[in-house]
């Protein structure tokens, strides 16, 4: 319904991320996706969302995480290959 707040700020930046097909209604990164490196404490994330563009574009949806992650300053996030898997439709 609402991808919420982008974080902002402090080293970020969207990820980009590039997916295959998986089966008729799935798709997943085939490589890993990794963020920019936090100047800074990003805190909390809660969800992730999905974009056409680096910056502004179309949103197209968005995922709650299992449980809320805190990336200290100096790391990055990274999703390994296969991690990141979408629903398309029913």
């Amino acid at each position: 319904a609402s991808p919420g707040t982008e974080l902002s700020g402090d080293n970020y930046s969207r990820a980009p991320v590039t997916f295959e097909r998986v089966s008729d209604i799935q798709r997943w990164n085939p490589s890993a996706v990794v963020t920019q490196t936090a100047s800074a404490e990003w805190n909390p994330i809660l969800s992730f969302t999905l974009w056409d563009a680096a910056l502004g574009g179309n949103y197209y949806a968005f995922g709650n995480l299992a449980s809320a992650l805190t990336i200290e300053s100096g790391k990055a996030v990274q999703w390994s290959a296969n991690q990141v898997i979408v629903g398309m439709g029913s």
